[in-house]
């Protein structure tokens, strides 16, 4: 178990600091973001998954579901209006 944490706390900080550096230009790692938000929507649907298959995880992890699928559509909406202000349409 100890090997595992130290595993997923890795990926975790690296998944973060992605995100982090992502974050300073918005609009030029709209794909970085679209693609971390894409991972953390699927880890989502894994755990929903596991939920069906081997029952029903710990209260904190179903209460994490929505966040893992909302928070990346609601990620995704703001960089695309984050774009939508960078790069107006002329009219």
């Amino acid at each position: 178990m100890e090997s595992d944490l130290r595993f997923y706390s890795v990926l975790f900080a690296a998944y973060g600091a992605a995100f982090v550096w992502a974050a300073a230009d918005i609009v030029g790692r709209a794909r970085v973001i679209d693609a971390l938000g894409l991972l953390f929507f699927l880890g989502g649907l894994a755990r929903i998954l596991a939920w069906a298959v081997a029952g029903a995880p710990h209260g904190f992890y179903v209460l994490m579901i929505p966040v893992e699928l909302l928070v990346p559509v609601a990620h995704a909406v703001l960089v695309r209006r984050f774009e939508r202000v960078a790069n107006p349409v002329p009219a």
